[in-house]
């Protein structure tokens, strides 16, 4: 009973350390973030800008509000590396020898999948999804766009898209931890289609139509991606010779 005490309280420490961590890491450079705030802004709003739109605000505190928004989003992505590595790190006690060595390669690819489902969001999907959402008030209807609304929509379709660019490396994992394999994936398809639409029309930035097919489709494209990759992954050995010096020290302790 004492062991499991000491036990949960260890493990409740490490986790305690992970977010205090993590959350440190992401303010940091979230202030970081605050000072560079008319930059970013700038790039963000590249698409609007090429089509002669303007932002406005229209609330006192809006574009305040939007400041920190737009610093704790860009700090959140700056602190990835940190983050990703301190919640791998937690899982570590959990992992068999041969597991751990696979995750000093999932800690960098998680980043750079995250990182560029960011930058396929930005660059080969918003601008189009902006061009045909704004066309739909029809000729002679200006679109007032409001700073606030513009942040918003943007930061959620971007984190919606790093998330989803994330699925190649769960799937990874999976497959060579042996939970899933390409047989079972393949044979699971027909539901891929209706999971790939309920997880877009979780994570779309608004409530239309457009916005879901724009993260449904890149969705479903990432899940074929991912049934390929399984195809060549086999399952991580297992480290029978660690059972065994264990089942021995064991035994030992019995006799």
């Amino acid at each position: 009973m004492g062991d499991k005490a000491i036990s949960l309280l260890e493990h409740l420490d490490a986790l305690r350390r992970v977010v205090m961590i993590s959350l440190l890491t992401i303010l940091a450079c979230s202030v970081v973030a605050y000072v560079f705030y008319e930059s970013l802004l700038a790039i963000l709003s590249i698409p609007l800008v090429e089509w002669h739109y303007h932002l406005v605000f229209i609330g006192v505190t809006e574009a305040f509000m939007t400041r920190l928004e737009l610093s704790f989003f860009c700090g959140a992505l700056l602190s990835l590396p940190v983050v990703f590595w301190q919640v791998w790190r937690f899982l570590l006690p959990a992992l068999k020898h041969n597991e751990r060595r696979l995750l000093l390669l999932l800690v960098p690819f998680s980043v750079f999948f995250f990182l560029l489902g960011v930058v396929f969001g930005f660059y080969a999907v918003l601008p189009f999804g902006l061009k045909a959402l704004l066309a739909m008030g029809g000729p002679g209807v200006a679109p007032m766009i409001s700073l606030g609304n513009y942040v918003s929509f943007v930061t959620k379709f971007l984190l919606a898209f790093g998330l989803v660019f994330e699925t190649p490396v769960v799937v990874f994992f999976l497959a060579r931890a042996g939970l899933i394999s390409h047989a079972f994936l393949v044979h699971n398809r027909k539901y891929a289609v209706l999971i790939c639409t309920v997880a877009a029309a979780a994570l779309a930035p608004g409530p239309d139509v457009f916005s879901l097919m724009m993260l449904a489709i890149p969705t479903y494209l990432i899940f074929e991606m991912s049934v390929l990759i399984t195809r060549f992954v086999r399952p991580a050995p297992v480290d029978f010779s660690v059972q065994k010096r264990e089942s021995r020290v064991s035994s030992g302790d019995q006799e």
